[in-house]
């Protein structure tokens, strides 16, 4: 009744009446669906949405039992907003869960010069930071990069991204390498190849 683009299926039977049901040239919305799917997934608790995510790949055959399901769900925040459906979950956080990340070669092409050097003063401070949680990797990371060195934001964190994800794109950065923990993180730092 109130042109409302979401009900709950009790509000649709209630709602229902076949007067308004066009039968000529119906028209199946793709986009709409998976906007709807998006939107019921953002609804969803991390915990809830980790057990979907987990039983859709189980029932398809392509869950990894050796992933840790805690992380995985410590992880899930970071990309509920950008799924549509529930199989986008895993190959966004898949870096997560490998010992050595296959990089992007558009990604690694597409870091400036200084690269090289941004990865060995975010080595350098990450090193001696004490406390290894999302708000102080962020401050590190951007005094040493952005004040100090005089980095864009874009261009100082471009290639901590890559080294860490693979990808020009990615779940948000300082979380991921809270998650991933600091040995992991400066592992992949240091063993970036540009």
């Amino acid at each position: 009744d109130d042109d409302s683009e979401v009900a709950t299926f009790d509000e649709f039977v209630e709602h229902f009446d076949w007067n308004k049901v066009n039968t000529t040239g119906p028209i199946f919305d793709l986009k709409k669906l998976d906007w709807l799917n998006g939107y019921y997934i953002r609804s969803l608790s991390a915990d809830e949405l980790t057990s979907r995510v987990i039983d859709f790949h189980r029932e398809r055959g392509d869950w990894d039992e050796s992933i840790d399901v805690s992380v995985f769900s410590a992880a899930m925040p970071l990309v509920q907003e950008r799924m549509v459906l529930l199989g986008d979950a895993l190959p966004k956080l898949q870096f997560l869960f490998v010992s050595d990340v296959v990089v992007d070669e558009k990604a690694r092409a597409a870091l400036a010069d200084n690269a090289g050097e941004v990865l060995g003063a975010a080595v350098d401070v990450l090193s001696g930071l004490s406390d290894w949680k999302t708000d102080e990797i962020h401050s590190a990371l951007r005094t040493q990069l952005v004040e100090e060195m005089g980095i864009k934001p874009r261009l100082a964190f471009a290639p901590l991204r890559v080294a860490i994800s693979g990808a020009k794109v990615s779940p948000p950065l300082f979380e991921s390498m809270e998650i991933l923990g600091r040995e992991e993180t400066l592992r992949r730092l240091r063993g970036f190849s540009l």
